[in-house]
Order: structure tokens, then C-alpha cells, then sequence
């Protein structure tokens, strides 16, 4: 057996789920990774709570699916507006008889939260709110997430309506995918729309370096709920929290605290370790690659292979050696098996054994002639002894 090292990279294993911890305001937390497709932090994720106006991400997502021309326009009717002002629900500022296209609604919706906006999405789409609710609640169980509820399209309170950060993850993970909602999500500024998490930076002076894209959220019940979407250096986040109940924006703190730890922390790579070992008969190394993994990481990691240093066909699909991952303090093993299509040079397996006749008949041949010579000299001695 030979040991030698095959290579070497600066990686670190995928991070277990709650292996990390965050002092944090908010009561519910989830943190998704994109590159691994992976929840890595998550904190009574699956607890029933009010999201609040994180409900807008549902109310726009089937807006967007059900209309057909987005610069269609819709009129403002009494209906659409009845109620907000006595429910002190957030609005836009719509009037009865204004003409707004069904963008502007999208923009409304999600920018500063308008509940008129969603209001006159869910009436001009499906007719009446208690009807687009229908189609939320036929979405959500669609996308399997099992334990929510929508009774309205704004997220105001009632005693039925509820959802979970992991199901508002799957939301956001699905909405994301639609192009129009991403950019209406990832806006932070619209004509003369402003939206809240811009408020909220402004009004309390806090700093954001990471967040590109957001959907607030606020009642008295829920508290301060976001969701949020961060890029940096192609890694890619979803971060959704709930219930901050001081009367500060903790959950903007809170996304602010976990987003800098992972980014200024953690990197991301891409690893596939690929084994070189010389083929006894042949001149080509055999190469056997392994799936490529994602990793985050911190510290370093490296590699080394531990086995056979040379195999031939008499190998295939025998156990050859052990692939060492190191990580920090820990190791992993993989078991590393010959594969069943090694090439075999039968030229060069005649030219590396071609000696051995080629001597044997040399040696034979030196033989005969000592023989002979002995011979002749043996038969002219006796003829001259017969003379």
C-alpha cells in the first residue's frame, strides 16, 4: 500500500442544520442556502404564527399568475377600499375612481404594502377577496406547505389565519422563481412608491449591506415580521423571521446580524476530487472522480487517498483504498473501488515481457553452441586417435 496525497483545497463541510446559534429578537427563524439547496439555521420554524403582511408574497404570487396583461388598468371601487382605514391597515393612497394598472398594484402590494392594492387585485382578479382567498389556499396546497391558512389577501389579523417560516420559505422559494415577481421583490424604489424596509432603515438609521431584496411585515399580533433575499459573491440566502415584539424593528437587526456572520464568515465552493493511479498495463492513469458537493466553508480542508498506488484489470471493482476528507477536527471516509472498464495495452504488456523469450532463446541458443563446439571438438579428438 502507498500513501500519497492527491489533493489539496481550502473547504469546509456543509454546515448541520442549528450547528449554528444567533442571539436573536425574533421568535421564529428559518436560513436557506441556495447554492446547497439547504435550510442551515432554523429557529421553531414550524410553529403556527401571524406573517402578517408576509401574506402579500402569496397575495401578488397568484396575481401574477392569473393576469394576462400586467399594463392592463383596473378602477378603484368602494369595495376595494372599505374597511382599511377603521382596520389601520398600511395603504397606498388609492382613490375611488383612480385608474391603476395591474403593475402598479403588483408594486403597491409590495413595496409599501398597500392593502388597497391587494384588496383591488383580489376583486378585479377573482371577484371578490373571499373568492381570490380561495385561489391563495389552493396555491398553498399546491406547494405542500400544510400549515397555513390565508383568510384575506393583506395579512391583517383574524383568529384563523396563520402560517409557519418554513411554509413563508416555500413561498418565497417558489415566487422567486417567476421573473416579474423578482424584480418587483427586489425593488426598493418605484416611481413615487418608497418601500418599507427603506422606511424602516431610514426612520431608525440602520445600515444595510446585504439584504437586495425584502417583504416587511407588522400587527399587533405577528409584531415585526420580514423575509428577505440576499446575494453576495454569487452566495445566495433566504432569510424569513417573525415575531419581534418591541417597539423597534428588531427583525431588520436580526437579519442584519445573521446575513454579515455568513457572509463575512463563511465562503462557498464547488469540490470534485479526482483520484490518479497508474495502470500496471497501460500508459494512460486510471481516473476515478467522485460526485462533485457543495460546500460552505471556513477553515481549511484537504484531501488525501490512501491505497493502491498501481492496479490493473485483475482489479476491477475491487476495494483499493480509502479518500480522506479532513475537515477542521473531523474526518470523513469514502472507500474508493477500482473501476470495471480498465483499459488493458496489450502492446505493452509484449514489449514489457518480450525480454523474458527473448533471453530464454538467447540462452538457449549460447547453450546449443557450447554444445555443438563440444561436440565437434570431442569428434575431431577421436578421429585423430583413430589415425
Amino acid at each position: 500500500m502507498k500513501r500519497f496525497l492527491i489533493l489539496v483545497l481550502f473547504f469546509v463541510f456543509v454546515l448541520p442544520v442549528n450547528a449554528l446559534e444567533f442571539d436573536i429578537k425574533s421568535t421564529n427563524a428559518i436560513l436557506y442556502n441556495y447554492n446547497l439547496d439547504e435550510v442551515i439555521y432554523e429557529k421553531n420554524s414550524n410553529e403556527k404564527v401571524k406573517i402578517a403582511s408576509l401574506t402579500k408574497i402569496m397575495t401578488t404570487t397568484v396575481a401574477i399568475e392569473n393576469i394576462d396583461n400586467l399594463n392592463e388598468e383596473v378602477t378603484i371601487t368602494y369595495e376595494m377600499l372599505k374597511g382599511l382605514i377603521e382596520e389601520n391597515a398600511s395603504v397606498v393612497g388609492y382613490r375611488i375612481g383612480d385608474r391603476i394598472t395591474y403593475k402598479d398594484l403588483l408594486y403597491g402590494s409590495l413595496l409599501p404594502s398597500g392593502a388597497d392594492a391587494t384588496r383591488a387585485l383580489a376583486i378585479s382578479i377573482a371577484g371578490s377577496e373571499e373568492e381570490y382567498v380561495k385561489l391563495m389556499n389552493k396555491k398553498a396546497k399546491e406547494l405542500n406547505m400544510n400549515n397555513t391558512i390565508f383568510t384575506n389577501s393583506s395579512g391583517l389579523d383574524t383568529n384563523n389565519q396563520y402560517s409557519t417560516v418554513s411554509d413563508v420559505l416555500i413561498l418565497l422559494k417558489y415566487a422567486l422563481q417567476n421573473e416579474t415577481f423578482k424584480e418587483i421583490y427586489t425593488t426598493f424604489k418605484y416611481k413615487d412608491l418608497n418601500s418599507t424596509l427603506n422606511k424602516l432603515l431610514n426612520n431608525y438609521n440602520i445600515q444595510n449591506k446585504y439584504i437586495k431584496g425584502a417583504k416587511t411585515g407588522y400587527t399587533d399580533l405577528a409584531g415585526y415580521c420580514l423575509s428577505s433575499y440576499s446575494n453576495d459573491n454569487n452566495i445566495e440566502y433566504l432569510l424569513i423571521t417573525t415575531g419581534v415584539y418591541e417597539d423597534y424593528p428588531y427583525s431588520v437587526v436580526d437579519h442584519n446580524q445573521i446575513l454579515s456572520y455568513m457572509f463575512e464568515n463563511y465562503k462557498y465552493g464547488e469540490i470534485k476530487p479526482i483520484i490518479k493511479i497508474d495502470n500496471k498495463y497501460s500508459n494512460e492513469d486510471i481516473e476515478i472522480k467522485f460526485d462533485t458537493k457543495d460546500y460552505l466553508y471556513k477553515d481549511k480542508i484537504y484531501y488525501e487517498y490512501e491505497g493502491l498506488s498501481q492496479i490493473s484489470y485483475k482489479d476491477k471493482n475491487n476495494l483499493i483504498g480509502t479518500l480522506k476528507i479532513y475537515i477542521d477536527d473531523n474526518i470523513e471516509q469514502i472507500d474508493v473501488y477500482a473501476p470495471n472498464d480498465i483499459e488493458i495495452n496489450y502492446l505493452l504488456i509484449l514489449r514489457k515481457y518480450f525480454y523474458i523469450p527473448v533471453i530464454l532463446i538467447v540462452l538457449g541458443g549460447i547453450y546449443g553452441y557450447r554444445n555443438h563446439r563440444r561436440r565437434t571438438t570431442r569428434n575431431k579428438l577421436l578421429h585423430n586417435n583413430q589415425r
